[in-house]
């Protein structure tokens, strides 16, 4: 229930049905999520007489440590629509689409640069809770060594011959 959060290639998640305790758990640890309409979540432990201790931290950095509290503590089922306000889901869609809008959104995040997206959710994980100084003197570091990588200079030259990039990292 970590994995998301140490991950440095994209995670994109496509819900379609109820997504509760640890489901909601795998939802929160996505860095992109799409949910049909009829798709469902809560934090049910408290049900059974459990509290979600996996998944608490992930739900949490998802959609704050107040509403991850009140669905622990009332073990409620949301909707859809409730989740995307609170930031758990970012797209819902009818359920007959799905498929074509995760592989639609998949698809253009795959026309990224892999450098820049794994340097990016990299600096994400590692920065996640430092304070502002730190982040900043890692932010500069980064950035100074992705600007060294092939990947930029591509982008830069695609960017500028109005064309798709062809990253070399994926060459390798």
């Amino acid at each position: 229930f970590t994995i998301g959060r140490r991950l440095t290639k994209p995670l994109i998640a496509a819900v379609d049905g109820p997504a509760v305790a640890g489901g909601m758990g795998l939802v929160a640890n996505a860095h992109i999520v799409i949910a049909s309409e009829e798709s469902t979540f809560g934090l049910t432990e408290i049900h059974i007489g459990l509290w979600p201790f996996i998944v608490f931290r992930a739900v949490t950095q998802a959609i704050g440590e107040r509403r991850a509290v009140e669905l622990s503590i009332t073990g409620r089922i949301m909707d859809a629509r409730e989740a995307a306000a609170m930031g758990l889901i970012h797209y819902t869609v009818k359920a007959a689409d799905l498929e074509s809008r995760a592989t639609q959104i998949a698809t253009a995040v795959a026309e990224s640069s892999p450098e820049g997206l794994r340097s990016g959710l990299w600096f994400v994980g590692e920065t996640r809770g430092q304070d502002w100084g730190k982040v900043g003197d890692l932010a500069r570091n980064v950035r100074e060594e992705l600007f060294a990588t092939p990947d930029l200079a591509e982008g830069v030259h695609a960017f500028r011959e109005k064309r798709k990039a062809r990253w070399p990292s994926i060459q390798k």
